[in-house]
C-alpha cells in the first residue's frame, strides 16, 4: 500500500485526496503499522507548523479541522497520545491530539475533538494539560475556549514543577497580554492561591517580574498575600527583590495589611528603603509597623561601612545621610535603645537630636 499517498495529503491538507485514499484503501493508522505516529496526529503537526495569526492562518485552521473529521470518520481515535520513548527528544509521550492543537493555536481542531469527545483533561508526561500548552505558546483563543471548557480539577491542574495556568500566564512577555490572560483565567475559576513545589503563587511571579497591574488584578480578586514559602519568602520579600519597580505594589500589600515581619528575609526592607529614599515606602512601612525595632538587620550589603553589622533603620539613615528621614523615625519613635546607647558620641547624630525642630515634631509628623 502506497501510504506515501497519506503522508502527501496530510502535509498539504488536501481533505480531498485524502478521503479518496481511505475509501480506496480503508485504513487509518493509530500507531501501530508502519507509522511511528498515528495518523491524527501527523495531521495536527503535518505541513504548517502552527497557527501564528498570520495570513491564511485560520484557513489552514480549517483545512486541518476537515481533515480530522474525516479521519475520526474512518475510526481514528480522538483520544490516542504518543507512547513511544524513542519520540521523547521530539514530543512528548502522553501528548495528545487536542494538545499538539492548543499548542498550534488551532482552535477550530480544538473545538472539534471537544465535541468529538476528546479528554480536555488529560496530561501528559510533564503533567501538563491542553491549556498549558496553550498558554505557553500564547494561544489565547485557545485559552479562552479551554478554560471555559474544562473542569475546575483541570483548570487547576498543576505540571511536574507544579505550575498550574494561571502562574504560567505571568511568564507571558507584556504586561498587557498577560493581563489578558490571567483575567480570562480567573473569571473561569482558578485557583488564586495554587502553590507549586516551592510554594510560590501566582502574585508572587508577578511581583517576581514586576507586573503590577496584575498583581492589583490578583489582589482585588482575592489573593492571599500572608503565606510564606518554604525557603521563607512571603510576597512582599518578592516585591523587595524589585523595589524601584514595585513601589506601588509594595504600598498596595501594606494598606491590604501585608506582615512585614512574617519572613526573616524582610528584615532589611526599612534598610534599603532608607538606602534609596524612598520616603513613600519607609512612610508605609513605620505607619505599618515593620519591622520590630529589636530585630535589626543582619545581612544588609548595600554600603561597605556596614556590611555584616547590624544596624538600626535610624543607623541607616544617618550613615546614608539622609537627615528627613532621619528625622521622621526620630520624631515617631522609629529608634531602639541601641541607637542611643551606642550612636550617642556621634557629632553628627548628637547635632541632629538637638535640633529644636525635631525635638518638637509631633509623633505623626509624616514625610513629604
Amino acid at each position: 500500500m502506497d501510504y506515501s499517498a497519506l503522508l502527501a495529503a496530510l502535509r498539504e491538507n488536501d481533505a480531498v485526496r485524502l478521503r479518496l485514499f481511505l475509501e480506496s484503501a480503508e485504513f487509518v493508522s493509530d500507531g501501530d503499522g508502519p507509522w511511528c505516529t498515528p495518523t491524527l496526529l501527523d495531521c495536527l503537526t503535518a505541513g504548517d507548523d502552527d497557527n501564528d495569526e498570520r495570513e491564511g492562518g485560520e484557513e489552514v485552521d480549517a483545512r486541518k479541522r476537515d481533515i480530522l473529521e474525516i479521519l475520526v470518520q474512518h475510526g481514528a481515535d480522538v483520544n490516542v497520545d504518543i507512547k513511544m520513548e524513542e519520540f521523547c527528544d521530539l514530543v512528548l509521550p502522553g501528548k495528545s491530539a487536542v494538545m499538539f492543537a492548543a499548542e498550534r493555536g488551532f482552535l477550530k481542531c480544538v473545538q472539534f475533538l471537544d465535541a468529538s469527545g476528546a479528554d480536555l483533561s488529560a496530561v501528559c508526561v510533564t503533567g501538563e494539560t491542553a491549556l498549558h500548552f496553550a498558554v505557553k505558546q500564547k494561544r489565547f483563543q485557545c485559552v479562552k475556549y479551554l478554560a471555559k471548557r474544562m473542569a475546575p480539577s483541570a483548570l487547576n491542574s498543576k505540571d511536574e514543577d507544579g505550575m498550574t495556568a494561571l502562574m504560567l500566564a505571568t511568564f507571558l512577555p507584556r504586561e498587557e497580554s498577560c493581563f489578558l490572560y490571567v483575567q480570562h483565567l480567573i473569571a473561569c475559576g482558578a485557583d488564586l492561591n495554587a502553590e507549586d513545589a516551592k510554594g510560590r503563587t501566582a502574585l508572587m511571579f508577578a511581583l517576581r517580574f514586576s507586573l503590577p497591574a496584575v498583581v492589583y488584578l490578583l489582589l482585588d480578586s482575592g489573593a492571599a498575600y500572608g503565606n510564606v514559602a518554604p525557603d521563607g519568602f512571603a510576597p512582599l520579600t518578592v516585591a523587595f527583590g524589585r523595589m524601584h519597580s514595585n513601589l506601588g505594589c509594595i504600598i498596595k500589600l501594606l494598606e491590604k495589611g501585608e506582615d512585614p515581619t512574617l519572613s526573616r528575609r524582610n528584615l532589611a526592607i526599612v534598610h534599603r528603603a532608607v538606602c534609596w529614599n524612598e520616603k513613600a515606602l519607609i512612610r508605609s512601612l513605620v505607619m505599618n509597623g515593620h519591622p520590630p525595632l529589636n530585630m535589626p538587620s543582619e545581612t544588609f550589603r548595600l554600603l561597605e561601612p556596614c556590611e555584616r553589622s547590624q544596624l538600626s533603620p535610624l543607623a541607616m539613615a544617618f550613615l546614608c545621610k539622609t537627615p528627613e528621614v532621619a528625622n521622621y523615625f526620630i520624631a515617631n519613635r522609629f529608634f531602639t535603645y541601641s541607637d542611643v546607647v551606642s550612636l550617642h558620641q556621634d557629632a553628627y547624630i548628637r547635632k541632629s537630636l538637638l535640633v529644636p525642630s525635631v525635638l518638637s515634631l509631633k509623633p505623626k509628623f509624616t514625610l513629604l
